[in-house]
């Protein structure tokens, strides 16, 4: 059961918040590499033209708490879903914000967000073996699509597709 406690503050960032971005990027790739296909290694080459134009592309959220980061989630229009689909994306919660209600907090801003652009579904990738992962977007009304794939840069780990229906805002 989540402990009980004040929800966390969870902001969209702006292009001009790339280094803090750029910060907690790293700190959820050495945190949990095993939830995502890119490396520490290969975010740290990237420069501050490419941090803005991944915000600008991929509206991002923060949760914290006293200035702390506790969490991220990006949604992008990914080209090989419908039109009208956003994907979730880069979804983190630091081991401070876990079971702490930061998960959904930032699931709740996407779903927010894609009633807002008018969406009808909000789709992501989770690998199998991340169980409270996928136990969270369970919760949070994702349910299986039927497909998952594999990825060569991960043998033998499968990435389950789900997907939840959205009722746009009026």
């Amino acid at each position: 059961m989540a402990e009980a406690g004040p929800a966390p503050e969870v902001r969209l960032l702006d292009p001009a918040d790339w280094a803090a971005y750029r910060d907690v990027r790293l700190a959820m790739l050495e945190d949990s590499p095993e939830a995502f296909l890119t490396t520490t290694a290969e975010a740290l080459v990237h420069d501050e033209p490419f941090w803005r134009e991944r915000l600008t592309n991929a509206p991002t959220w923060v949760a914290g708490s006293d200035g702390a980061p506790l969490g991220a989630v990006s949604v992008w229009a990914a080209p090989d879903l419908p039109e009208g689909t956003l994907e979730l994306i880069a979804m983190w919660v630091a081991p401070a914000g876990r079971r702490r209600g930061v998960g959904r907090a930032l699931v709740t801003s996407v779903l927010r967000y894609a009633a807002e652009q008018g969406c009808g579904q909000v789709h992501l990738g989770v690998f199998a073996s991340n169980a409270p992962a996928v136990q969270l977007y369970e919760a949070c009304g994702f349910a299986p699509t039927g497909t998952s794939e594999t990825v060569a840069a991960r043998p033998g780990e499968r990435i389950l597709h789900l997907a939840r229906a959205i009722a746009p805002s009026a």
